[in-house]
């Protein structure tokens, strides 16, 4: 009768927590995400692989980003930026090249204090 007795207390054991997990195979916490939900799929080795894939297709893009280039212009086109260039280059060749230096006006004497 004591074999019958544990062996009873175990099968409620377990039976409480099969009940538990097909409330929430995955146990996950109420406020998880999306993310965290398709990472529990694809990390859990008990689910079939196709819904383990699945999941991770579904989370690849948001765990792995995709590379791209921003790109800012100044509101003129191709063909305007061209014609730009090309006229700074026709204007080289005429000796007009424009310079950055900064026009400080005459120097003047230090002032003592």
């Amino acid at each position: 009768m004591g074999v019958t007795r544990y062996t009873m207390i175990d099968l409620d054991t377990v039976l409480d927590q099969i009940e538990r997990q097909q409330k929430d195979p995955l146990g996950l916490p109420p406020n998880c995400t999306s993310l965290d939900v398709a990472r529990a799929i694809y990390q859990n080795p008990s689910m079939p692989i196709n819904t383990r894939l699945r999941a991770a297709i579904a989370a690849m893009q948001f765990e792995h980003p995709k590379l791209g280039v921003n790109v800012v212009v100044d509101g003129k086109d191709w063909a305007d930026r061209l014609d730009a260039a090309i006229e700074r280059s026709r204007l080289a060749k005429l000796g007009f090249v424009p310079n950055n230096k900064i026009d400080r006006g005459e120097a003047r004497g230090l002032r003592r204090l």
